[in-house]
């Protein structure tokens, strides 16, 4: 079954616009942006302080998921929703990966 409509716009992007524009589903976004965050942060200090090469290699497929990701809304001068959703996961996990490591006690 495909989704086949008039708007232009991707699906991925109705998709997400759904979950920020619906109040509702505010909790299960923020939820999963937290999840994904941590989960990035993780993959950050294993791969930069641990220097772990599966984590690495994981971290570079993210990268270039990424950057696929972006290319069609970085060709077309306009950020859309899953774009600064990309952007806002990379500084979130960065800036979580730093806090952990300046405050955060090694194990």
């Amino acid at each position: 079954m495909s989704d086949v409509s008039d708007d232009p716009t991707p699906r991925a992007e109705r998709i997400l616009r759904t979950f920020l524009q619906e109040s509702t589903l505010w909790p299960v976004t923020f939820a999963a942006l937290a999840i994904f965050v941590t989960l990035g942060a993780w993959l950050f200090v294993l791969a930069l302080q641990d220097r772990y090469l599966p984590a690495m290699v994981a971290l570079a497929a993210l990268a270039g998921v990424s950057a696929h990701a972006l290319a069609p809304a970085v060709a077309a001068r306009r950020l859309g929703a899953a774009g600064w959703l990309v952007i806002a996961l990379w500084g979130g996990s960065l800036l979580a990966a730093l806090a952990a490591q300046r405050w955060l006690p090694a194990l």
